[in-house]
């Protein structure tokens, strides 16, 4: 049976209407598993406890690593998809500092889980997420007399994309530029 133009208007009417409520269905469905992907705020607590809360309301207090005593400036990324806080251990030299702590681990924690745990040969004297969350700056060096390097890394491969050592001359590249060294 042929149909004629006029006929065959309906069913592409319908299929579009079709179509677009399945659409909606899928984002009303999703829109709860967004939510919980979104970090609204972060803290670290008196006993040394790292909170964040998704925008869903829930509460997350990720677990210390082996060693660690305690959770150090947490920050939630510009696009708010993404957490990352410092991981301290105790000071090695406690003849000097009894009771002080060191940056060994940056971390970043995204969609429910810790992405990456970088780590340094020293210590971590800053970082910050740059570009709405899409890359992670950090600067390391030794415990006394500041940072010897700063690193720019990609958050969601963790590859490095770019180096700058303290000591070289000349201005520090944009990235850089606000790192405590």
């Amino acid at each position: 049976m042929e149909t004629s133009p006029a006929s065959s208007q309906p069913q592409k009417g319908y299929a579009a209407i079709v179509r677009t409520l399945l659409a909606m269905l899928v984002l009303c469905g999703a829109a709860p598993m967004f939510a919980d992907s979104v970090y609204r705020s972060v803290f670290v607590d008196g006993s040394g406890q790292l909170h964040f809360v998704l925008e869903s309301g829930k509460e997350v207090l990720p677990q210390k690593t082996h060693g660690q005593t305690s959770f150090g400036d947490p920050e939630i990324a510009a696009d708010g998809r993404a957490v990352g806080w410092l991981a301290m251990y105790p000071d090695p030299s406690i003849t000097y500092y009894k009771g002080a702590e060191i940056a060994g681990g940056l971390v970043i924690y995204r969609d429910g889980h810790v992405l990456h745990t970088f780590s340094t040969d020293q210590i971590f004297w800053d970082w910050q997420f740059q570009d709405d969350g899409k890359r992670v700056a950090y600067s390391t060096g030794p415990t006394h007399g500041g940072a010897a390097e700063c690193v720019l890394r990609d958050v969601k491969s963790g590859r490095i994309l770019a180096r700058w050592r303290v000591q070289s001359s000349g201005e520090p590249p944009a990235w850089a530029q606000t790192l405590r060294r």
